[in-house]
């Protein structure tokens, strides 16, 4: 989940208009976020925002702990002119309401509330099939929705680094608070990356799931998704002695349905970010 701080420049008129440029940074050059307690610079001066439409800039303050009071300055330059904007806020903690992640063991008694029927993984067959069932799940979901990690690299310029065997595609690459494009790709097996300037690299790419190997182990993806595996395992464990069994294929298009919602919340910047805004009524 993400919560945003957004600047909305406007004109005397109330029309959205461009700054010049938006950074975040104090009148003295300290510091662009700091804890307002006790004072440790927590975004440097000079971090830039994000200029997503005309007059509307942000800044996604996720990463700071939530429950604390922090300061932003907006620096806004505007016909030659510069002026600051001290906002004072706090991150709240956002999380979808609902399933926060299962594991095998946890879907198994839900899918038994469904079934209404016992699920023994006691028994070695059955564990295998459970077990299988949540891995064909994963991959399901995947399809739609692959997991999203990282790798750091600290790197030299021009020189290639092997990328982790378990990469879908690269979603983006980021330098310090920056998104960079200055980077190559060879496509082998696995993947090399190098980059143009040596620094340190922050690569975020779409994976494969990993798969679960015992009871206790979780599904690899976002943990509100983990809740339609019980749905998914109880269609599976009705079709286990019969592929046309009614439950089952009753059972499947209320997992279908129950996926696609979920994944349509994920989706939905409404359902995923907190976004606060910072009118400016005017250019000053």
């Amino acid at each position: 989940m993400s919560n945003i701080r957004q600047l909305v420049y406007k004109d005397p008129n109330g029309n959205l208009i461009n700054a010049t440029s938006v950074v975040l940074s104090s009148a003295d050059s300290s510091y662009g976020i700091k804890n307002m307690t006790t004072g440790e610079v927590v975004v440097a001066a000079g971090t830039a925002t994000s200029n997503v439409s005309t007059g509307i800039y942000q800044y996604d303050v996720s990463n700071l702990p939530s429950g604390v009071n922090y300061q932003l300055v907006w620096k806004v330059v505007y016909n030659g002119k510069t002026n600051y904007y001290p906002i004072t806020f706090t991150v709240e903690q956002l999380v979808l309401t609902g399933d926060v992640g299962y594991t095998v063991e946890e879907l198994v008694k839900k899918a038994e509330g469904i079934v209404e029927e016992s699920i023994d993984t006691t028994d070695d067959d059955i564990k295998v099939f459970i077990l299988g069932a949540v891995n064909d799940f994963s991959d399901d979901i995947a399809k739609t929705l692959p997991p999203l990690t990282s790798q750091t690299y600290s790197a030299q310029a021009d020189t290639w680094y092997t990328l982790p065997a378990d990469l879908i595609e690269i979603d983006k690459v980021e330098i310090g608070n920056y998104k960079t494009y200055s980077y190559d790709v060879r496509e082998t097996y696995p993947a090399k990356i190098k980059f143009s300037s040596t620094g340190t690299y922050e690569v975020w790419y779409l994976k494969v799931p990993y798969k679960v190997t015992t009871l206790t182990n979780k599904p690899d993806m976002h943990p509100y998704l983990h809740g339609a595996g019980a749905l998914f395992i109880a269609s599976r464990f009705k079709a286990r002695e019969d592929d046309e069994n009614p439950d089952s294929q009753r059972l499947w298009q209320e997992y279908l349905m129950d996926k696609a919602e979920r994944i349509k919340r994920l989706n939905n910047p409404s359902g995923r970010y907190k976004v606060v805004e910072d009118v400016l009524g005017g250019w000053r």
